[in-house]
């Protein structure tokens, strides 16, 4: 810990955005046992992400330090949602943010909704799509629009491949008994070639 707050006093963004991600790797239990360390750590992270300025990569790795820490802390979840809530903010940034405001509260009701938002509008890219999706998949089952989200596009055979391998796999963070996951995944292991080869191997893999 004396390692990463060092860091975050070093006057090079990569270094101090090395020092958030650590933050981040940690378990959250473990944090805990620094209480002085995180609540400074809490306190720079917030006041980057208030900081339009500061470099991408370093307010994206405190994002994800912020989603990390103290989930009763208030200034964090208020200084997630502001960044969810600017539409200035670019997409991934503002992805970033809702996976750290579900990490302190599966059940936040603005990081469901805009992760809905995004996973439900073809016009977002295919990477923002599945990072929403991917995110979805970790807030938990306690949403049911989430849920009927999810299930509508890996029915749809329109939508991009890679959009829907992502999306059976959310399905299955959420519940590995999910009948929409298991009956696409069952399908495509008979209709391989229906599908890229590249698509086709990541589900096989992930169904065995």
């Amino acid at each position: 810990m004396n390692g990463i707050m060092a860091a975050l006093d070093d006057s090079y963004s990569g270094v101090k955005a090395a020092a958030f991600y650590k933050v981040a790797e940690f378990d959250a239990k473990d944090l805990k046992a620094f209480p002085k360390q995180s609540e400074e750590i809490g306190k720079r992270a917030i006041d980057l992400l208030s900081n339009s300025k500061e470099d991408f990569n370093l307010r994206r790795s405190a994002a994800e330090a912020l989603g990390n820490l103290d989930k009763s802390n208030p200034a964090a979840l208020q200084s997630l949602t502001n960044v969810l809530n600017n539409s200035k903010e670019g997409s991934y940034y503002r992805i970033r943010a809702a996976e750290a405001l579900g990490n302190l509260d599966k059940s936040n009701p603005a990081a469901l909704q805009f992760l809905t938002s995004v996973f439900n509008n073809s016009k977002e890219g295919s990477y923002y799509r599945i990072r929403a999706a991917e995110a979805l998949g970790n807030l938990g089952n306690s949403n049911p629009a989430a849920l009927q989200s999810l299930t509508s596009i890996l029915n749809n055979s329109k939508e991009d491949s890679s959009l829907r391998i992502r999306v059976a796999e959310a399905l299955g963070n959420l519940g590995k008994s999910s009948p929409a996951a298991l009956q696409f995944l069952t399908s495509v292991l008979t209709t391989a070639k229906k599908i890229p080869i590249t698509a086709s191997g990541r589900l096989r893999h992930w169904a065995i």
